[in-house]
């Protein structure tokens, strides 16, 4: 059968490999077969080289990827709290090296202490405010807008909000210094801190205080910090709204302002504020990525 196979049939092709080739070919004289797996190195296998396919595209290189959202929101963060220091710095930086100063939350343990800070800087505000004001204070959400500011270990003042009008507009209910501390710049570094906390709540639109129109000084003090007044508003006595041991009542709290007396409202445009800072902070980002481009366009170009 293979000798009439021989006859009839033309041989088989050899196979064409790139590789070398480990065994001899039984049908050398038969006009090549497929290599046989025999002991012995055979010959290089080499074929003719086929006309050159169009070279394959690596996948496109990606662009250096940008900062994500949480890197990108921390610079902004970053930017905005420096660019309001810079904005009050000749009234925070008295006496900085010697009065380092830093801040605190509220909790429950530390509740009394408020009250006695309170009622040591301003005793009127200390009856004007509710333990279920307090409370609220504490919640994680609210904590950086309610903080203790501390020179070493101790509580030198603090301040106290209250969000209303469903988290749009802050009431600031209570901003203190130990009066041995003040006129050293550490109300400045207290109001300068809420601001930075203010700036960063974006559904917040306004913030409110208080203030007895015969406290010209205080009023001068948030007038520093972009306040305006916008209302007067008189408080009359009510004989049945007296403070129950030195603290009122919850149901009896209905106005803003619960002491008897005149006062001034001012309000800081938060909206306002937060897109001024932006402007800068913009400006600032920009900036920086000129100067790097510039730096890096400078460096190629030495090299070349």
């Amino acid at each position: 059968f293979d000798t009439f196979r021989s006859l009839t049939m033309p041989p088989p092709k050899g196979k064409k490999g790139k590789g070398k080739g480990k065994g001899k070919n039984k049908n050398q004289n038969q006009g090549g077969g497929h290599q046989g797996r025999g002991k012995g190195k055979g010959p290089k296998g080499k074929g003719p080289k086929g006309p050159k396919g169009p070279k394959r595209k690596g996948s496109p290189q990606k662009p250096k990827s940008k900062l994500n959202e949480k890197q990108q929101f921390e610079l902004v963060k970053s930017k905005m709290e420096n660019n309001i220091d810079s904005m009050y710095t000749q009234y925070t930086t008295k006496h900085k090296e010697t009065m380092k100063t830093f801040f605190g939350i509220f909790t429950k343990h530390n509740q009394l202490q408020l009250r006695e800070l309170i009622k040591a800087s301003m005793p009127k505000v200390n009856d004007q405010i509710t333990d279920k004001c307090l409370k609220q204070t504490q919640k994680d959400e609210n904590r950086d807008i309610n903080q203790f500011i501390f020179l070493g270990d101790i509580v030198i003042g603090a301040y106290a909000t209250e969000l209303k009008n469903n988290d749009k507009d802050l009431l600031l209910r209570a901003f203190c210094i130990l009066p041995y501390f003040r006129n050293l710049g550490f109300g400045s570094r207290l109001m300068v801190k809420l601001l930075k906390s203010v700036a960063q709540r974006k559904k917040l639109q306004n913030l409110f205080i208080y203030i007895e129109e015969e406290n010209k000084k205080g009023i001068a003090f948030v007038e520093r910090f972009g306040f305006e007044i916008c209302e007067n508003k008189k408080v009359e006595n009510n004989q049945n709204d007296k403070p129950k041991n030195g603290i009122k009542e919850e149901k009896k709290q209905q106005n803003d302002c619960l002491d008897v007396g005149n006062y001034v409202k001012l309000k800081l445009d938060v909206k306002i504020y937060r897109q001024s800072v932006m402007v800068l902070v913009r400006k600032q980002i920009k900036d920086e990525e000129e100067a790097s481009k510039h730096a890096k366009k400078n460096d190629s170009n030495k090299h070349k």
